[in-house]
């Protein structure tokens, strides 16, 4: 019997021990948690809105186009383009104007190529190609640019001037020993071209020194004609004259 009770006791304080060891271990824990720094949350990304570059794109009136070319004389950030073809451009242009034809295939491509950060003053006969132009120029993010309402034929209307080009143009037929003569004049000349109409197997065996061949009945004899510098002075001959 004291046995039985020895050994009721020994597990009775058995259990205590334990229970009290698991307590402190609980209490342990609950204290760690309390002395925990708390998780240092990261602060979110701060946006800066983006600032895009104000772009000025607009119709004004020959008036106010003036003035501008008043404004901007000798300002080489400054650029006026004349988007009418290269025959319309030789018949009278605002001063200062560059030519960028509207119909070439390269028309995009010759804008894309400029400076977009300077300022752009577009004009055309009557303002539609030119307005396209602006809307061109718009896509290609230029700063800023203007359109010419009314175009080179409403400016001239109010007054406004415009540089008249006055080449002399001499077209004629001349006689052996005059053009003679003017191959003797213009040796070594550079801006002095003979040309000679016939068939390359004509030229092979006969033609007039210092001649390029361009054949008459070659299918890209106009192609051909109009590559060459319309500055030069040029002598034409074959052995049929009504070539």
């Amino acid at each position: 019997m004291k046995k039985t009770k020895t050994l009721i006791l020994l597990i009775l304080s058995v259990s205590l021990v334990t229970g009290v060891m698991l307590m402190g271990g609980c209490v342990g824990k609950e204290v760690d948690k309390e002395n925990e720094a708390p998780p240092q949350e990261t602060p979110a990304e701060i946006e800066t809105p983006s600032r895009e570059a104000t772009q000025i794109i607009e119709d004004i009136t020959p008036q106010e186009a003036f003035a501008l070319t008043q404004q901007n004389q000798g300002n080489p950030d400054f650029v006026i383009i004349d988007v009418r073809t290269p025959e319309e451009f030789s018949e009278g242009y605002i001063e200062g104007a560059i030519n960028i034809d509207f119909y070439s295939e390269a028309f995009p491509d010759e804008l894309d190529i400029l400076d977009k950060n300077k300022t752009y003053l577009i004009y055309c006969l009557i303002g539609g190609r030119s307005g396209s132009a602006l809307d061109i120029m718009e896509e290609l993010n230029f700063r800023e640019a203007y359109n010419v309402s009314g175009g080179i034929i409403q400016w001239e209307a109010e007054g406004l001037p415009t540089i008249q080009q006055t080449t002399t143009q001499t077209i004629k037929d001349i006689t052996a020993q005059e053009a003679f003569a003017l191959f003797q004049q213009n040796q070594n000349n550079p801006d002095f071209i003979i040309i000679d109409l016939d068939s390359p197997e004509s030229f092979a065996k006969e033609h007039i020194e210092d001649a390029i061949n361009i054949a008459y009945y070659s299918e890209t004899f106009e192609d051909e004609l109009k590559k060459l510098d319309k500055n030069k002075t040029y002598i034409v001959y074959c052995r049929c004259p009504g070539r």
